[in-house]
C-alpha cells in the first residue's frame, strides 16, 4: 500500500479491529441449552488510490439460540440472528482536480428467526 498516499491507506476489506465472544449454557436438568454470540467489526475510511476512497460503518451482530433435547434422538432449536445490526451503511468517493462524487448505499435488514426440528431415524 506504499503507492497509495495516506491517511487510511489499508487494504479495502481489512477491518481496523474485530472481536467476538460466545456463551453456551446447559440449564439444570440437561434438556435445555441456551447460548449467545456477539461480534464487533470496526469500520471507517479506506483510501483505495490517490483519487478513490470508501467508508463503512462499524458492524455489530448478536445471535441467540435455545435448544430443547426432546428425547434421545429429537431436538428442537430456535435461533434469532442479526439483533444488533439493523442496517448496513457504505460510502464510496472519487475526487480529482476536476471535481468529485460520493455515493452512499444504505442496506436495511431485519433480524432472522429460524426454527429447526431434528429427528434421527
Amino acid at each position: 500500500m506504499r503507492q497509495v498516499p495516506g491517511p487510511d491507506n489499508r487494504l479495502a476489506a481489512q477491518a481496523p479491529y474485530s472481536a467476538s465472544a460466545g456463551l453456551d449454557y446447559r440449564l439444570p436438568g440437561g434438556a435445555w441449552e441456551v447460548g449467545a454470540s456477539v461480534t464487533w467489526q470496526g469500520g471507517g475510511p479506506v483510501r483505495l488510490s490517490a483519487q478513490r476512497g470508501s467508508d463503512s460503518a462499524a458492524a455489530r451482530q448478536l445471535d441467540l439460540y435455545a435448544r430443547w433435547q426432546a428425547g434421545r434422538h429429537a431436538r428442537l432449536r430456535v435461533a434469532v440472528s442479526g439483533l444488533l445490526q439493523p442496517s448496513e451503511l457504505e460510502a464510496a468517493s472519487y475526487a480529482d482536480t476536476s471535481g468529485g462524487q460520493r455515493r452512499v448505499v444504505h442496506s436495511p435488514s431485519a433480524p432472522a428467526l429460524r426454527v429447526t426440528f431434528e429427528q434421527a431415524l
